[in-house]
């Protein structure tokens, strides 16, 4: 198993977004990995 950063790496991101979508799937699901739009949604 690879650790967050080595994840990160290997997907060209930085850990901090690993990070988050590690939370994601771990709250959500494979249903969390799913693209998310990042924009805020004001109401």
């Amino acid at each position: 198993m690879l650790g967050e950063t080595d994840a990160a790496r290997s997907y060209g991101v930085t850990a901090k977004v690993a990070r988050h979508w590690v939370k994601r799937f771990r709250i959500e699901g494979s249903a969390g990995m799913l693209d998310h739009s990042s924009r805020s949604v004001f109401r």
